[in-house]
């Protein structure tokens, strides 16, 4: 009977850890990023994956991974539906493999060099995947956009040196909740990250305080498109996938995509006005913020060239082409 209220006991405490590893994950990235999910999300995981059946236990991590990251980025990609699990499902392979790597690898190692395999499969999974059509888009270092301080890393490394920190904060932390968080046990460990993280604070303050910038600044100005449903005539499900397929649109479907996409335009750019009219020299806008058909590409072009002639400013015009 003890030996099964035992069994009972580390059962549910594995599936709380397991569930809180999922929770955090969903909000590590993605629409609703939060700095510390992304921290401990992959520190629970790791930990979970590193007991118990390792085929059992990278199963549910398949399937955590690819629900969280199918929850963080929702209505964020051109998928709609089925095609978007599907799609999730096939991105949850990438995210899964620096915790099997963890897992099976790091069997190998003892010490500081066991603590190395994480990050830099996380970093070589994320390398990797930015040579697909998405690109960096998902990196794990965008979760960190709000710490002004760590970001000023990216001067040296770029995002993978963010994500390589967030990753090696997870190794360790889990290491130290292997030992007991008995810090003597995993000294090493420890004492190296801490030392790399005093070495990047260091680099921030004498890089800010030291070399100021002293040429001359300009004003900048970037604008996002607000909320899908302030625009009218928002096209079914059905009509932006055979728009995303380039399948053939009825006149009267052209019509109301023009529509739309000039109503979006004339928002973006009249904002754009205002911020130029407000002393802002160069303007940007959101990533493909401003959607048009192909034939009507060079209107928008033109209208945006305009603004920037009348105000005397530069615009960036991210478009996306259909």
């Amino acid at each position: 009977m003890a030996a099964s209220n035992s069994a009972s006991r580390r059962a549910f405490s594995t599936g709380l850890i397991f569930l809180i590893a999922t929770v955090l994950l969903m909000f590590a990235n993605g629409r609703f990023p939060l700095g510390v999910c992304a921290l401990l999300g992959p520190l629970f995981l790791i930990y979970f994956t590193r007991c118990g059946k390792g085929l059992a236990r990278m199963a549910l991590a398949y399937v955590g991974l690819s629900f969280a990251f199918g929850f963080q980025f929702y209505r964020m990609t051109p998928f709609r539906d089925i095609a978007y699990w599907i799609f999730s499902a096939a991105f949850g392979l990438t995210l899964l493999f620096p915790y099997a790597a963890d897992r099976y690898l790091g069997k190998r190692w003892r010490g500081l060099s066991k603590s190395l395999v994480f990050p830099l499969a996380l970093v070589t999974s994320e390398y990797l995947v930015s040579f697909g059509p998405f690109g960096t888009w998902g990196s794990n270092a965008y979760s960190q956009y709000e710490h002004l301080a760590l970001l000023q890393l990216l001067s040296v490394t770029g995002l993978y040196g963010i994500t390589f920190l967030i990753g090696w904060f997870a190794a360790v932390g889990a290491a130290l909740w292997e030992a007991g968080f008995a810090v003597r046990n995993v000294q090493r460990e420890v004492v190296a990250f801490g030392v790399c993280i005093v070495g990047v604070l260091l680099y921030v303050d004498i890089r800010m305080e030291m070399f100021p910038p002293r040429s001359p600044t300009v004003r900048v100005a970037c604008i996002t498109r607000p909320d899908e449903r302030r625009f009218p005539n928002p096209p079914s499900a059905d009509l932006n996938r055979r728009v995303m397929m380039g399948e053939p649109l009825t006149d009267a479907e052209t019509a109301q995509l023009h529509q739309r996409s000039s109503d979006i335009a004339d928002f973006l750019l009249g904002r754009a006005d205002l911020e130029a009219q407000a002393g802002a020299k160069v303007i940007t806008f959101g990533e493909f913020n401003f959607p048009v058909l192909k034939q009507y590409e060079t209107d928008l072009i033109s209208q945006a060239r305009e603004l920037a002639l009348r105000r005397n400013i530069y615009i960036a015009l991210p478009m996306a082409i259909f």
